[in-house]
């Protein structure tokens, strides 16, 4: 065997002991290239790794993470990370349909307090704001309410918003015929 051999066997082994495992869990790699590849799979519990991820070196990693927490909490505490830091250490608790009414009522959509019918008229209502980030969180805490998931792009022409807001309202009368229908067949 030559030096040849030897010096490329050597380097092979080196790369191999430094891809073994150490004893520490590994980081999930994630695609930073594109917001959409962060919000895959996201939940709550990832959200310290994305407001960690707005102090990168990297812009792109950076402002991906900042649209990512805006998109996923609905949300927008600017893209630095001790506004977002405070803001979660208040609200890690707080299931997301929760954000998502609290960025209704800081437009004065408010649904704290309303019997349902109520929560969801005012975020119906929501859906017509002209903030894109308010018509998001409206489409994500009508899903919640109602059980439905309706596709809603809240970056839509008004005409398509509409459209989709028409079938979230037959979908929501729908649901109240069946409830009617149910807490009438209890009471005879």
């Amino acid at each position: 065997m030559g030096l040849l051999h030897f010096f490329l066997l050597s380097r092979l082994f080196r790369k191999i002991e430094k891809s073994q495992p150490s004893g520490k869990p590994a980081k999930p790699r994630r695609d930073f290239s594109h917001p959409a590849n962060l919000l895959k799979g996201m939940t709550t519990a990832k959200i310290p790794y994305m407001i960690e991820g707005l102090g990168s070196r990297s812009e792109l990693k950076s402002r991906n993470c900042y649209l990512t927490l805006r998109l996923y909490t609905c949300q927008d505490h600017g893209p630095g990370q001790k506004a977002w830091r405070e803001w979660y250490e208040v609200n890690k608790d707080r299931p997301p349909h929760e954000w998502w009414a609290d960025r209704l009522g800081q437009r004065g959509y408010n649904t704290y307090g309303l019997e349902l019918d109520g929560q969801i008229q005012a975020t119906l209502k929501a859906m017509d704001d002209s903030d894109a980030l308010v018509r998001r969180a409206a489409s994500r805490l009508l899903s919640h309410l109602t059980g439905t998931a309706i596709k809603f792009d809240p970056g839509g022409t008004p005409k398509l918003r509409q459209w989709q807001k028409e079938k979230w309202m037959v979908s929501y009368e729908k649901l109240k015929k069946a409830q009617d229908k149910k807490s009438r067949g209890k009471h005879s």
